[in-house]
C-alpha cells in the first residue's frame, strides 16, 4: 500500500507465458512490483503485457459521451469527453475467452462462469477459435506448455452459452493459420457470433 513494505503473492519459477494468477479472497494493494532473478545465458528481464483486474474504491465514474467521425473509407476517429477521476474509457468491458482457462470444461461450470462475469459488470467476451471447437491431443499439450490450459469447452455450443447469458462477443481471436487457409469461413463464424471483429494469434495450431 505504501510503496515500501512489500508482501511476496507469486514465486515463478521458470518462463511465465500467459501466465494467470486469481485470488479468490481479494488483494487490497496499491503498487505490483516484478523483481527478476538470475535468467538463462545472461538474458535481461523482459516483460510484456502485465495486466492488473481488479475494483476500484468508491463509486463509479459516470458513463463516457462519446462520439464518432469517418475519416475515409477505412477508418474513423471516436472522441470521449473528459470524466473527473476516471483513467480511462472502456467501450465495453470484456474479457477474454483463454484467460478463463479451464473454469470453462462443461456446460454447467461455462455458464455459471459467463453468469459471474456477467454479475461482476463484464458486458462482453472475446472468443478463442481453439477453445470453441474440439481441439486434437497434441494442440491441448502445446496451449497447456504455453500456460493457456483450455479445458473441453471447444465440445459446448456457444451460440447458446453467450445468447443466454447476455454477453456480447466482441471479437473472435482466433489463428494465423485458420485465416490463411479459409478467412471467409472465419468472417462468417464471427458474424454468427455477432461481431465483425477478428483477431489473429501469431502460431500455427
Amino acid at each position: 500500500m505504501n510503496g515500501a513494505s512489500w508482501t511476496l503473492r507469486e514465486n515463478v519459477a521458470r518462463e511465465c507465458s500467459n501466465g494467470y494468477y486469481e485470488y479468490a479472497d481479494g488483494i487490497r494493494a496499491r503498487y505490483v512490483r516484478v523483481t527478476g532473478g538470475e535468467l538463462p545465458y545472461g538474458q535481461a528481464l523482459r516483460i510484456s503485457g502485465l495486466r492488473v483486474f481488479g475494483n476500484g474504491e468508491g463509486p463509479k465514474p459516470a458513463q463516457a459521451e462519446a462520439a464518432g467521425a469517418r475519416v475515409d473509407a477505412l477508418d474513423a476517429t471516436i472522441t470521449w469527453k473528459h470524466i473527473e477521476n476516471a483513467q480511462g474509457c472502456m467501450p465495453i468491458k470484456a474479457v477474454q475467452q483463454f484467460m478463463l482457462g479451464t473454469v470453462l470444461s462443461n456446460e454447467q461450470q461455462a455458464r455459471e462462469t459467463l453468469a459471474a462475469m456477467k454479475a461482476a459488470g463484464y458486458d462482453g467476451i472475446e472468443l478463442c477459435g481453439f477453445m470453441i471447437h474440439p481441439i486434437g491431443f497434441v494442440v491441448k499439450l502445446l496451449t497447456k506448455a504455453a500456460g493457456m490450459p483450455v479445458g473441453k469447452g471447444g465440445n459446448l455450443d456457444w451460440h447458446k452459452l453467450v445468447q443466454e447469458t447476455g454477453l456480447q462477443v466482441v471479437s473472435l481471436h482466433t489463428d494465423l493459420g485458420s485465416l490463411e487457409r479459409d478467412a471467409h469461413a472465419v468472417a462468417e463464424e464471427a458474424k454468427s457470433f455477432g461481431t465483425q471483429h477478428v483477431g489473429p494469434r501469431f502460431c500455427q495450431l
